[in-house]
């Protein structure tokens, strides 16, 4: 399977490059060889992610250049970038193919830019987001990911403070996909710091979450906010698949808030660095986290844009452990740290779908690309359970 070749390619590298002493040559062209394979496993799929499946079926109704300017935009749920993107391309080519290939390109090319940009350690990171997110990101959340990705420009002026240039870009990330307005939110918690005050904060937040979500549940309808971010979030918040049973509330809060705790706990300890800058985007991980075992879909959605800064920060840790001399303790401290962020996105990869009498890998596998055009019944069934 391509995705395990992927995957085991990736563990050599960090051995070879990230947990290596010396100095090893070829890091920027085994980069370059990483790039061009998800590059090519994600712009050759066919029918590979449900929301692809739906993004191919409508992809006929979009605009191409000369009918954008007449295009009504208040006549489809997408936002007017993700329209205009669709227009572009549509103008070199009306295959689908070729969108896929151009959102490939530049979506994992940010992701690999911000990874080589913000950690030594890139292979660590890259193995991370290939194994837990690359699906998710290439094959079902395309505006999303894009909006992520936009987002992600930003964050380099962010931790600048320079205000003005970060929200210029978070603007262009909500015409993407509306979810990014929870970005203009983020500047407000940059001050934020690993302290014994930290902790209480925490504490306090998660504490307010239920009164918060209470009060959203009930008082949303009454809010008024765009049409697009009410009619989503209705169908989200009165939806029973996109509620946590038992096991999905013990995931989540395993995923969203007891891991991002013990990595700052242990990242205090080990890292010895109190002005971490991905701490900020932590914090904020687990506050929205909180919000995610209430509802899996629509809290979810805003913790894709901590996603990134928080792969780099658990890269950072794990090879900061990792390059020490490796005692019983220290060993057991590693697996249990990759343990806790890797298990919850496999366990649920391996659960049933709860939209469909499927399990949830089948969306992704087996990979058929386009070269064959071959359907896979149980993933076609899946999206006709979920619906067009």
């Amino acid at each position: 399977m391509i995705y395990f070749l992927v995957i085991i390619l990736l563990i050599g590298l960090v051995f070879r490059f990230d947990l290596n002493t010396h100095q090893a040559s070829g890091k920027y062209f085994c980069t370059s060889i990483i790039f061009f394979i998800v590059v090519l496993i994600s712009a050759l799929r066919f029918r590979v992610g449900i929301d692809t499946m739906n993004y191919m079926d409508t992809y006929s109704s979009m605009p191409d250049i000369p009918k954008l300017l007449k295009f009504n935009f208040s006549s489809t749920r997408y936002d007017p970038l993700w329209i205009v993107f669709c227009a572009i391309c549509k103008s070199f080519s009306v295959s689908f193919y070729f969108l896929q290939f151009v959102h490939a390109l530049i979506i994992n090319g940010i992701i690999f830019y911000y990874i080589s940009k913000n950690t030594q350690y890139r292979f660590i990171a890259l193995l991370l987001y290939f194994l837990l997110y690359y699906l998710y990101f290439n094959t079902e959340i395309l505006r999303e990911s894009f909006a992520v990705c936009i987002f992600l420009l930003s964050i380099n002026f962010y931790y600048r403070k320079k205000w003005i240039l970060y929200y210029i870009i978070c603007v262009l990330a909500i015409l993407m996909h509306t979810s990014a307005i929870i970005c203009l939110f983020f500047p407000f918690f940059s001050k934020i710091k690993i302290n014994k005050y930290l902790y209480i904060l925490i504490i306090i937040t998660l504490l307010l979450v239920n009164v918060i979500w209470t009060f959203l549940s009930v008082n949303f309808i009454q809010l008024n906010l765009l049409y697009a971010i009410q009619t989503k979030a209705d169908s989200y918040l009165t939806h029973n698949a996109f509620v946590f049973n038992l096991n999905g509330i013990i995931m989540a809060i395993i995923r969203y808030i007891l891991t991002p705790l013990i990595l700052i706990f242990y990242s205090n300890k080990i890292l010895f660095n109190k002005n971490i800058k991905e701490i900020p985007f932590i914090f904020l991980y687990i506050f929205i986290g909180g919000f995610v075992v209430y509802n899996s879909v629509i809290f979810s959605r805003f913790n894709n844009y901590l996603i990134l800064p928080t792969i780099i920060f658990s890269s950072n840790l794990l090879a900061s452990i990792l390059l020490r001399k490796i005692n019983q303790m220290k060993a057991i401290t590693f697996t249990l740290l990759f343990i806790l962020i890797c298990f919850p996105p496999i366990y649920l990869m391996f659960s049933p779908d709860s939209r469909a009498n499927a399990i949830f890998y089948q969306r992704y596998f087996p990979y058929k690309s386009i070269l064959s055009e071959e359907r896979i019944h149980d993933r076609e069934m899946i999206y006709f359970s979920i619906g067009k």
